[in-house]
């Protein structure tokens, strides 16, 4: 029991929290799209990307979890039997991140007049952070096992660091950026203000979730904490 525990019962609870974000993300997206109809083409589609895929993540998470406590409720030995459902939703999530990156990348990219020293190590640890989570995935998915996850412990520690490292980054150069670009102009100065506190607290909510799933995965590897 302690073992389904750490592992079912660790999905559950997280699925009942992204159930709830979810919810909060569909209103957000909503509000977006009735607010700001004249946005760029590129960043209207960059929404949908995040809506679509965000979708596809609840949508399998909760195949998967109705597939492991419904279907094969009491059939302990089939409950380690990994389901597509189960690698579409860590997929899912590891590209959400990776395009969450790259958008802010292309940001960071246009704020700093294309200067590539500012540009490139965003995207490079994008890349390496979204190429060890897939260099993962698929480990998982040949093992054909999720108590195969341990076997992996290294490269999602090592993944987990890269998306930390990169969150940061970019955090630090979009307030710099941003700061640099004020004006003396008192109006434009309080939107610069505003957009350095939305840069902020994107940078630290997603830089400590990503934190503490790494801490979490060290406390517990065996749990399905990702």
């Amino acid at each position: 029991m302690s073992l389904l525990t750490d592992t079912f019962g660790c999905l559950f609870i997280s699925m009942l929290l992204t159930f709830i974000l979810y919810g909060m993300v569909l209103v957000l997206g909503a509000q977006y799209f009735r607010q700001y109809p004249s946005d760029s083409l590129a960043v209207r589609f960059t929404v949908v990307v995040f809506l679509i895929v965000g979708t596809i993540h609840i949508a399998s998470g909760f195949a998967w979890i109705y597939d492991s406590l419904i279907d094969k409720f009491g059939q302990l030995l089939k409950l380690d039997l990994i389901p597509v459902t189960a690698l579409m939703q860590m997929g899912s999530i590891f590209f959400l991140s990776f395009f969450s990156q790259c958008f802010f990348g292309m940001r960071i990219w246009i704020l700093s007049k294309k200067n590539f020293f500012m540009t490139v190590p965003v995207f490079l640890l994008a890349v390496a952070q979204f190429t060890l989570a897939m260099w993962a995935l698929a480990r998982v998915a040949i093992y054909g096992r999720l108590s195969a996850i341990f076997r992996v412990k290294d490269i999602i520690i090592a993944q987990d660091t890269l998306t930390v490292t990169d969150d940061l980054l970019i955090t630090a150069e979009l307030c710099y950026l941003l700061h640099r670009n004020r004006s003396g102009i008192r109006a434009t100065d309080s939107l610069i203000t505003r957009l350095l506190v939305a840069a902020l607290n994107r940078g630290i909510i997603t830089s400590f979730l990503a934190a503490l799933s790494l801490a979490l995965y060290l406390y517990n590897p065996v749990s399905m904490i990702l």
